[in-house]
């Protein structure tokens, strides 16, 4: 019995996909944040959030008001602002997502590596 084209040529996709797909250099994870627990923007012009590691929250810079930060551009960075200060009000969440190949974060393999007062910048924060 012939196989049919259809089936056949999902399977040789599928094996295509497989051998061809590339592979991940850098790892990506997110945190929560809570702006109602920490939220402050500081004479360096860096907003400062605490981020939940595990054991508490962790009060670190993500992102700079006055100069491009890694990725992020001082437009970004005061819309994230905005967002977290909404958040705040509203007694909502944020969850920014970190990259590990970003400058600053490489010594990051997950929530569980913030420590208060470091500066980690993330490359994505939807409010929850």
């Amino acid at each position: 019995m012939r196989p049919r084209p259809i089936a056949a040529v999902a399977a040789a996709l599928a094996l295509v996909l497989d051998v061809a797909a590339p592979s991940a250099h850098a790892a990506s994870f997110y945190c929560d944040a809570d702006p109602h627990a920490y939220l402050a923007v500081g004479g360096n012009g860096y907003v400062y959030t605490g981020v939940s590691n595990g054991s508490g929250i962790a009060i670190t810079a993500i992102c700079s008001l006055s100069s491009a930060d890694g990725n992020v551009t001082p437009q970004a960075c005061s819309a994230w602002y905005a967002m977290l200060l909404t958040q705040r009000t509203a007694g909502g969440k944020a969850l920014p997502h970190f990259n590990t190949d970003d400058p600053g974060n490489g010594t990051l393999t997950g929530c569980t590596d913030f420590k208060s007062w470091e500066h980690h910048t993330p490359y994505f924060i939807p409010a929850q």
